[in-house]
């Protein structure tokens, strides 16, 4: 961010979409080459440094938080999405905002500052003409009716929003022209107040894009909603609708990238994937706890936006997740409001799902397609059992549950399709060796076993065995068996049919 809320509470915000930016890792290719196998898995904690032997407040509820705590044991996911209940809409209090203060336009000029004008947003700018600084009112232009639709504001009611932004190379050009005042905090790279926000230039034209989309999210929320909620869903939402595609001039926003040529300078899947790695990934509660001072530096931005993203695209958290926009006001109970909404069941379920993601989440990453369907196993009758495992999908409950140290053998047969171009990839579970997903065969039935009951240790659907079309499988813990084939998130759209599975002890 940082935002001045008319009593200057803010934070030096030092990456981010209001901060700076992170180097972007490369880019994983869908179909991608061969990787080396994971030999142990890194472990989830709860907290970027050591875990505190007294519990903590919670800056968002102001209620005790443990991060030492075992996670919620899961009980029955609910099948269908689930919705927010109904919370009044704060709207706009005219009386929390000042006039726009008159800019003189010859002192402007005089400093090397030049106007462009669009129909919701004058930009004041002292980079030089093109199409790259050029195009930013046409951008937020066209952000106006994605901002509108998605946090349900009457489009009529927007009409004549008038916002103005500062895109500065020499901020001393812009406080000699009288354009910045005196009592901003000083930050390094963006800062909202009211409909006016500032911003430094930056490495890229995506970037810099970027970082307008992201201050201009959270004026439009704070003029609209009344407030921005507590700081996670504050910064991941703007740097959700910051992270955008744009293409022939045109935009969409909530994009999640493909490349990292995409969005360069961008970094935040590198941050998160670094982070799991070394055993400093956040689970939800830490997310969600971040306090005003937490965006001082690119990982709680990195970590946020993946929240965000993650809820906004699964389609068993979207529509609760959707419907909190509604209740930023009071800002200190949204987290409760939203645990509320999604229910225990669904609250340990999310924590699941989150550890899978933030393990696995790359570019391309499809979350709808990579949603688990959870569903507790019965005992494997003796005479054994056939699950049918769809290629298109993640993991995939067999309907069966395992014990412990037994042994199982598990033999698979089938054809599907991995992909469409240049053209159909015929495959069986075997995989197809010519193309490799982290280290095995694209294509290749791999087996995990969930326990249904957690104590906060990784899930057991990232201990992952190789099966093929047949394995002998000693069972890891008691639990349900899991089957998948071993696709990239963001290659699951293309691939089509499906393999049976027997499993016999």
């Amino acid at each position: 961010m940082p935002i001045d809320r008319g009593l200057l509470v803010f934070a030096l915000l030092l990456a981010g979409g209001c901060g700076g930016n992170a180097t972007a890792p490369n880019a994983v290719a869908p179909k991608g080459a061969a990787q080396k196998p994971v030999d142990s898995l890194p472990r989830l904690i709860r907290s970027p440094g050591a875990v505190p032997a007294a519990p903590q407040v919670d800056p968002a509820e102001g209620t005790p938080f443990d991060p030492s705590a075992p996670v919620t044991k899961p009980g029955k996911v609910s099948e269908t999405p689930v919705a927010a209940p109904p919370v009044p809409v704060a709207g706009v209090n005219p009386q929390q905002f000042v006039a726009l203060p008159p800019v003189d336009e010859n002192r402007a000029a005089a400093a090397g500052i030049r106007k462009i004008v669009g129909k919701h947003v004058t930009v004041y700018t002292d980079l030089p003409k093109g199409p790259d600084v050029d195009e930013l009112p046409a951008l937020f232009d066209q952000a106006i009716p994605q901002w509108c639709e998605y946090f349900g504001i009457d489009p009529a009611k927007a009409a004549k929003w008038q916002v103005r932004a500062f895109v500065m190379d020499r901020k001393e050009r812009f406080q000699g022209a009288g354009l910045m005042p005196d009592n901003l905090p000083p930050f390094p790279f963006g800062f909202m107040r009211d409909n006016q926000f500032w911003q430094f230039e930056q490495p890229s034209a995506y970037y810099r894009r970027h970082l307008f989309l992201h201050e201009g999210t959270h004026a439009f929320m704070f003029h609209f909603l009344g407030d921005l909620g507590p700081p996670w869903y504050s910064e991941g939402m703007a740097e959700l609708f910051g992270t955008h595609s744009w293409k022939e001039g045109r935009l969409v926003m909530r994009h999640f990238p493909v490349s990292r040529e995409e969005t360069p300078d961008w970094g935040r899947i590198k941050v998160v994937r670094d982070d799991f790695a070394a055993a400093a990934g956040l689970n939800v509660d830490r997310v969600m706890a971040f306090g005003n001072l937490a965006h001082r530096e690119t990982g709680p931005y990195a970590w946020s936006w993946a929240l965000c993203a993650f809820l906004d695209n699964h389609p068993r958290y979207q529509a609760a997740f959707r419907q909190m926009r509604e209740a930023v006001i009071p800002q200190h109970a949204f987290n409760r409001r939203l645990r509320e909404a999604l229910g225990p069941e669904n609250m340990a379920a999310l924590d699941e799902e989150w550890q899978i993601f933030v393990a696995q989440v790359d570019y391309g990453y499809d979350v709808a397609r990579s949603a688990v369907e959870f569903k507790r196993g019965v005992p494997l009758p003796a005479a054994g059992a056939t699950a049918t495992i769809a290629a298109a999908k993640s993991w995939q409950s067999s309907g069966f549950r395992l014990v412990k140290g037994e042994t199982y053998q598990i033999n698979a047969q089938g054809q599907f399709t991995v992909g469409k171009l240049p053209k159909p990839w015929i495959c069986e579970p075997p995989g197809v060796t010519i193309r490799y997903h982290q280290g095995r065969p694209l294509g290749m039935l791999l087996a995990a076993v969930r326990e249904e009951a957690s104590d906060g240790r990784l899930t057991g659907l990232l201990d992952v065995a190789p099966i093929g079309a047949g394995a002998s499988f000693t069972a890891p813990r008691n639990g349900t068996l899991y089957l998948k084939i071993n696709e990239f998130s963001g290659g699951l759209a293309d691939n089509e049919g499906s393999l049976s599975a027997s499993i016999k002890r």
